[in-house]
């Protein structure tokens, strides 16, 4: 496995873990959900936002490392 690989699968696996239990953590107190449209908004944000992020860094690490 490649170098860039690893420190990819790192990030998203390893401290994605982290996120993901912030994430829970938040829902529990009632600040992200699905019921209605603020805490929709701010569930979408945190997920869209960190999907957004991977998508970016994967691009740049992996299709164009050069630029």
């Amino acid at each position: 496995m490649s170098e860039n690989l690893l420190c990819f699968l790192y990030m998203y696996l390893g401290l994605g873990l982290v996120f993901w239990i912030g994430v829970f953590y938040v829902w529990r107190q009632g600040d992200l959900g699905l019921q209605d449209s603020r805490r929709r908004r701010n569930l979408l944000t945190l997920v869209g936002g960190f999907a957004l992020y991977m998508a970016i860094h994967g691009f740049f690490q992996f299709i164009a490392p050069g630029l």
